[in-house]
């Protein structure tokens, strides 16, 4: 399954967009960072959305399982369309709502000094997070330890690739600045919910789809 996560980075630093392969590995799930996107942090919540929803609505990014019957039912095709995700104070609920209102979830992830974890239902199409900065950060360390969370050897943006590699890969400590914290929140926030939350499934059969 393909996650696409778009996180600020700082005041008047570029939003950072990464794309994220999940798959299992060795009976656990794996995740693969292979993409960061820069987008100018003048862009307006309208444009975010679209997107988003462009990778949503991206046949390319949609996986297929096919789902087989014991009891001779025809086999159900199962799809797993992207996950969205946003981490923005400023834009971000705007996003959210016009994803929601489009019937395309996206998870809203505000990642703050706080204790714990919140979470409150945002109709059906995602919910809205409230996660303490350190615990995700705790959690991205353990996920790395473990090897659980790799960089693609195609990452497009290999200037900042060793760098992204000491954060993420060689023991989390995150910048206070800059597309570095984007790059790591990003990622975090997704890794986060792909662990914590089930993944929508999409089922179709004699022409019918279901979610």
């Amino acid at each position: 399954m393909y996650l696409f996560s778009i996180s600020e980075s700082g005041e008047n630093n570029p939003l950072v967009m990464t794309r994220i392969f999940r798959k299992m590995h060795n009976l656990r799930m794996s995740y693969t960072l292979e993409s960061v996107k820069l987008l100018d942090p003048s862009t307006d919540a309208a444009s975010l959305a679209s997107v988003l929803s462009s990778k949503y609505n991206d046949r390319s990014f949609v996986i297929i399982n096919p789902r087989f019957s014991q009891d001779g039912r025809p086999t159900v095709k199962v799809e797993m369309r992207p996950r969205l995700f946003i981490n923005s104070a400023e834009k971000g609920a705007a996003v959210v709502d016009i994803l929601r209102r489009s019937l395309v979830p996206v998870e809203s992830v505000m990642a703050e000094e706080r204790e714990g974890w919140e979470k409150d239902e945002g109709r059906g199409f995602g919910g809205d997070h409230r996660i303490s900065l350190n615990d995700l950060m705790a959690f991205l360390s353990k996920m790395t330890a473990d090897k659980r969370i790799f960089l693609s050897e195609n990452f497009n943006m290999p200037e900042i690739k060793e760098v992204i590699s000491k954060e993420i890969i060689s023991g989390i400590s995150i910048p206070e600045n800059g597309e570095i914290r984007g790059c790591v929140l990003s990622a975090a926030i997704a890794v986060w919910i792909g662990e914590h939350q089930k993944q929508l499934k999409t089922h179709s059969a004699g022409g019918r789809t279901r979610i």
